[in-house]
């Protein structure tokens, strides 16, 4: 409206200009007309059009003015709007973007945007989405609901099956309304992936068929007349049902305990029902469960090692089952189990739901069995009723007889319930009558002893009120489970409040009287104090704890193996080693464990020692063990037979400590003796033949040879006495006996004067010393790293050709691995170079590039041993880069002194 209003005023406007433009410009164009008719006509009329002409200039003046006032303003107006649009349109776009759930805008199934969310939903791009079709995204049914929905015009969320980029479908929720869309009728969209809410409806469904499911099994157990035997097969057949497995089986323990007979089943092969046995030891499955007393599941009974499974079940194939107790009051009735051909995990709700199936057949059975004892009590006492009713009817006389026999009857009564009171009073263990809501009705002295209340204390209060408070929801909860008779009784171990304050542990029995019509009357409990029994099994819990801390701290490799070989334990020391777990050694020959595995011939070694160590021998040799990664360590390895009382090995205990640091030792100290006494040996023997030449006169004819024979003498004592000194001045320095006196020292200094020492030599060796001084302060011993570079300079001078240059250089770096300041001193030269496999071994004793070196050098083989522990001992490093035929280059750091 605003805008239609400023083009009507601006065409108006020009509508009114123009006019006026034409008068003014026929005004002046009839100027000099007008002056010519004021001579003829009357000067009245001329002033009137001059004046007219003045205000049409004036008016027109105005509205050029305000013309441009009001365009200028709608340029303004309309910039702002569009201004404002795009920043309307940014946030839409981040708001569709940033939601997780898709969103799409479609003309009759076309789709004309989307975010982001609903590419990813369906594995597209999002570019690639516009323009598709909806029936691209849905499955045929769910095609034809939308486009429903869509002419309805239909406003509220509801299923459809989404299709997939890869052509995998999945839930999806979907909710859309019609609107406006650039001036165009569209559908907005937005769509939700409810696969996680699909799967857990799932689940909730299959818990409340299995609930259902025992449900009906109680109700059938419930019904007068069904037998046992109906309920089992009933049981089997909706346990594989609900399970989906192939098999189920119930097995029943034989009296005699020491074997099941497989009592009822489904999937089983024809004829084993009520014939097949399986054994109750732990080689079984069945045996496994009865003895742990807990449900027990296999994933894979290929890789099970727990036990080898019976002969049904790998005749069947079976690969994953699962077994529960079926309780009984005295005794276990048995087991109940479900196996599958497949590899199958098991859940919690499976478990639950076999152990509840398990429970009612528990009941049921137990329920058999006091019907059939009440039926054979009706049915004696039926007789003796007849009996004694016949008797009456023969022999009236005997009446007083039998009134006689009645009261004695009363009296054994009064006994009998005088000798279940005692029995109640005096027992051993704790008793009680607990009413419904916890008060206690009765209670024994054996109880008052154990909570330290007197009886009439007891009396007055609850259960609920000293039992602790961590242990009160699960009795509860047990009292709920009996009241509602899904359990027949409970036991638990939980804790008293002892009268004085501390804690009372006791294992609590506790079982449900009804009347004749079903009414819950109490409960019966019994209580036996285990508070000495918790405390051992804590003692020995941290007995265990101190000693697998010692076992798994010792340094040295223990372990525990039985006698053929299997290891059952290994300390962390030994793991950490080699870097493996338990699981990976536990219960496997020990030889196929990864210490051993660097050789065959190592592994048969070992066997060859188990079975020596197995008939009572202690064994112990040296062997070489493989490490984390490639590293080879020596053991000292030993295995010590264990014994018990009849002398027959039943434990091996191997242990093994590292000696690789002592071995390495050992072999630089031979090879430091050998090269020492050879060393030692070459000058002595040359001193010794000198002089024994001059001793034997042999020479007195012959001045020069004898003279020679002196010189050689000389040398070789000097040589002598120089390998003396290095190897007395290398043993203190790496000993500590030699103390640095460091002091700040200048480098541009100590490298002037190591040049000054040498400039002799490099004179008589024609060889040129270029020095680039660096002036950096250092802490050092000056002494020491002259000594260093005097002896690093004097190699390269010895090593050079004549006329060739040694360059010593320094320049400051950083240290990489403590970012620090440091000063790189450099020695190059350009000598015959070094091979590779001896750039690092020419740092230790007595190594040379050429073992004639240290004749024609005269070398002693300990100069840079002596540099590296000195520049080491700096907290420096020194190490060589070399080309063979063009020449070395030394190289080593000291650390700059902080300002």
């Amino acid at each position: 409206m605003k805008h239609r209003f400023q083009h009507k005023f601006i065409t108006t406007g020009f509508g009114l200009v123009l006019p006026t433009f034409v008068g003014v410009g026929w005004s002046f164009q009839n100027t000099p007309q007008a002056l010519f008719l004021s001579i003829k006509q009357s000067a009245i009329q001329s002033r009137i059009i001059f004046i007219f002409a003045l205000v049409g200039f004036s008016l027109s003046l105005v509205l050029v003015c305000s013309m441009c006032y009001f365009l200028n303003r709608q340029i303004t107006e309309r910039q702002h709007a569009e201004q404002a649009l795009r920043e309307s349109e940014q946030r839409f776009q981040f708001l569709t973007e940033a939601t997780f759930e898709g969103i799409i805008i479609h003309e009759m199934g076309k789709i004309i945007d989307a975010n982001q969310s609903f590419a990813k939903l369906f594995g597209y791009e999002t570019q690639e989405v516009i323009g598709m079709s909806a029936k691209d995204f849905l499955t045929p049914e769910s095609l034809a609901l939308v486009m429903k929905n869509i002419a309805s015009g239909y406003d509220s969320p509801y299923e459809v099956t989404g299709v997939k980029k890869n052509g995998t479908t999945f839930p999806l929720e979907v909710v859309g309304k019609n609107s406006i869309y650039q001036d165009r009728k569209v559908r907005m969209a937005v769509g939700r992936d409810i696969t996680k809410r699909k799967q857990a409806e799932g689940r909730l469904k299959a818990r409340e068929h299995q609930q259902a499911v025992v449900a009906q099994l109680v109700g059938q157990q419930a019904l007068a007349g069904v037998a046992v035997s109906t309920l089992m097969n009933e049981a089997v057949t909706l346990v594989a049902q609900n399970l989906e497995v192939e098999y189920c089986k119930i097995f029943e323990l034989l009296p005699d305990g020491q074997a099941f007979l497989l009592r009822a089943g489904i999937g089983w092969q024809e004829g084993l029902v009520n014939h097949v046995t399986v054994g109750t030891d732990l080689d079984s499955q069945a045996g496994y469960t009865l003895l742990s007393q807990e449900p027990v599941i296999v994933e894979d009974l290929r890789q099970e090692t727990r036990f080898r499974g019976s002969a049904l079940l790998h005749n069947h194939g079976v690969v994953s089952g699962m077994t529960v107790v079926i309780h009984g009051i005295d005794q276990p009735f048995g087991v109940l189990g479900a196996d599958t051909t497949r590899r199958r995990t098991f859940t919690e709700d499976d478990t639950n739901f076999l152990q509840a199936v398990a429970n009612v057949l528990s009941t049921a059975i137990e329920r058999k069995k006091t019907e059939e004892k009440l039926q054979q009590a009706h049915d004696k006492l039926e007789i003796e009723v007849a009996l004694r009713t016949a008797e009456l009817s023969k022999i009236n006389q005997q009446l007083q007889t039998e009134l006689s026999e009645h009261k004695r009857t009363e009296a054994l009564l009064q006994e009998s319930e005088e000798r279940f009171r005692s029995a109640f009073e005096n027992a051993a263990i704790g008793k009680a009558l607990v009413a419904i809501d916890g008060r206690w009705l009765r209670v024994n002295r054996s109880l008052c002893e154990i909570v330290g209340y007197c009886e009439a204390e007891l009396l007055a209060t609850t259960f609920q009120a000293i039992t602790h408070p961590d242990d009160l929801d699960i009795d509860l909860d047990y009292v709920r489970q009996v009241l509602s008779d899904k359990i027949r009784y409970y036991e638990m171990e939980k804790r008293y409040f002892h009268k004085q304050g501390h804690i009372v542990w006791i294992l609590l029995s506790g079982s449900l009287v009804r009347d004749t019509e079903g009414k819950p009357l109490y409960f019966i409990a019994q209580i036996q104090d285990i508070t000495r029994r918790k405390q051992a099994e804590l003692a020995l819990r941290d007995s265990e704890r101190r000693f697998r801390a010692i076992f798994d701290q010792t340094f040295q490799f223990i372990g525990l193996l039985k006698p053929d070989g299997t290891l059952l334990e290994a300390n962390q020391t030994a793991l950490d080693f080699s870097g493996i777990s338990h699981t990976d050694i536990v219960d496997r020959p020990f030889w196929e464990a990864r210490w051993w595995t660097i050789s065959t011939k190592t592994q048969n070694q070992l066997k060859e020692a188990i079975a020596r160590a197995a008939t009572g021998e202690f064994v112990r040799y040296e062997v070489d063990v493989l490490g984390r990664g490639d590293t080879v360590a020596t053991i000292d390895f030993s295995l010590k037979p264990v014994v018990d009382e009849t002398r027959n090995v039943i434990l091996l205990i191997p242990e093994g400590r590292d000696i690789s640091e002592r071995k390495r030792v050992e072999k630089m100290k031979n090879e430091f003796i050998s090269v020492v006494s050879h060393e030692l040996r070459t000058p002595l023997s040359s001193i010794r033949g000198s002089l024994g030449l001059l001793a034997s006169r042999r020479l007195d004819s012959q001045p020069q040879k004898q003279e020679r024979m002196l010189e050689i003498a000389v040398a070789e004592t000097e040589r002598l006495t120089r390998l003396v000194n290095d190897i007395l001045d290398l043993e203190r320095l790496e000993s500590g006996k030699i103390v640095l006196e460091k002091t700040s020292c200048d480098t541009a200094t100590l490298m002037l004067q190591s040049v000054e020492v040498l400039r002799l030599l490099a004179e008589e060796s024609k060889i040129t010393l270029n020095i680039s001084p660096l002036s950096v302060q250092v802490w050092a011993d000056s002494d020491r790293i002259i000594q260093v570079l005097v002896n690093i300079l004097g190699n390269a001078v010895k090593f050079s050709p004549a006329g060739s240059t040694v360059w010593l250089s320094a320049e400051l770096s950083q240290n990489p691995i403590l970012n620090t300041p440091q000063v790189l001193f450099q020695v190059k030269d350009q000598g015959r170079g070094i091979p590779t496999d001896k750039l690092e071994s020419i740092f230790r004793r007595f190594q040379q590039v050429d073992a004639s070196d240290s004749r024609s050098k005269g070398g002693t083989g300990l100069g840079l041993a002596i540099c590296r522990s000195i520049v080491k001992q700096h907290g420096g490093q020194i190490w060589v880069q070399s080309v063979l035929g063009q020449g070395s280059t030394f190289y080593f750091t000291l650390p700059v002194l902080p300002k």
